[in-house]
């Protein structure tokens, strides 16, 4: 059952505020933060570790991807707002 309409704006919100973080950060941290959250979100077994500074960062946005109970339509629009797309 998808998320509620009043709760997903609030994840879209959050969404793009993570993807402004990780979008701030340099480039080499920021391809450590994709690599580790793009694993992650497809299930690997073998996923690389967050760079050093960056686990709660990496865990937030694999939290708020990574929910369930999104509808497909719901996760697509909350991967485009996470990356301002």
């Amino acid at each position: 059952m998808p998320i509620d309409e009043l709760n997903f704006k609030a994840m879209l919100t959050r969404a793009a505020l993570l993807g402004g973080q990780v979008n701030a950060l340099d480039n080499r941290t920021y391809s450590d933060v994709m690599e580790a959250v793009n694993a992650r979100l497809r299930d690997r077994w073998h996923f690389p570790a967050p760079p050093a500074g960056q686990r709660a960062l990496v865990s937030d946005v694999i939290e708020l991807l990574g929910s369930p109970r999104l509808s497909p339509r719901q996760a697509d629009r909350l991967q485009r707002a996470f990356r301002g797309t």
